[in-house]
């Protein structure tokens, strides 16, 4: 399976390794890289840009002999996925040398981001509508008269049954801060967005603090999300 075919949650945090063939020789300046060095493992993480980059922990030569620089402290490189999503990949098991090594540069790269935010990317059913190379951008719903129309949303945090943030475009909706609900179309979920703008009117805050309580009692939306992963 190529990298691309994968869902955001079945590589990210995750370890795999990847045939990158040739793309090994950009590895040159740390570690040294011989013609039969044409695999990678990697690990993935979100960058303080929001961008999604992979971690080279090691090379090899095959898919289980793929070791070479793991004792390195710091990983051997960075990949955007854009490099990588035409490759070949399997999932691993990893062993504690490859977890500590993987979990210390994942800190790194995301030790700066709100708490609040890294939640978000634990949530599954956002996995296909998040930007390839920007997780923490997904697609929004708008409803008007001839029906509802997607545009790109910068995730900010959950609050109760909402998934918060900013949009990015929309025609008069740029850069408006929103509240959007899931609702269920087939086997997935869209977002729609419910409430717009920084300060809501009274009426508005009134119906929000409802639909939280609502939503915290029964769980619909993102309620609970906490309470789910336990």
């Amino acid at each position: 399976m190529k990298l691309k075919d994968r869902d955001f949650r079945e590589y990210y945090h995750r370890f795999l390794v990847l045939e990158a063939d040739a793309l090994t020789e950009r590895l040159k300046d740390t570690i040294s890289v011989t013609e039969s060095d044409c695999f990678i493992l990697v690990t993935s993480a979100v960058n303080a840009e929001g961008y999604l980059r992979f971690g080279i922990l090691s090379i090899g030569s095959s898919w289980d002999a793929c070791r070479k620089g793991m004792m390195n402290k710091q990983v051997l490189g960075e990949y955007a996925p854009e490099v990588l999503r035409d490759m070949a990949c399997r999932l691993v098991d990893p062993d504690p040398d490859v977890k500590q090594k993987g979990f210390r540069w994942i800190e790194q790269m995301e030790g700066s981001s709100p708490a609040s935010l890294r939640k978000t990317r634990e949530e599954e059913s956002l996995d296909h509508l998040r930007d390839d190379f920007c997780p923490d951008i997904v697609l929004t719903g708008i409803a008007y008269k001839d029906g509802i129309k997607e545009y790109p949303m910068r995730i900010r945090s959950f609050e109760g049954p909402f998934l918060t943030g900013r949009l990015l475009s929309g025609p008069g909706y740029a850069g408006q801060f929103v509240r959007a609900l899931p609702y269920p179309t087939g086997e997935t979920y869209r977002l729609l967005a419910v409430f717009f703008g920084d300060v809501l009117n009274d009426a508005q805050e009134k119906e929000k603090r409802q639909l939280i309580e609502e939503g915290n009692r029964i769980g619909f939306g993102f309620a609970g999300h906490d309470r789910r992963r336990q």
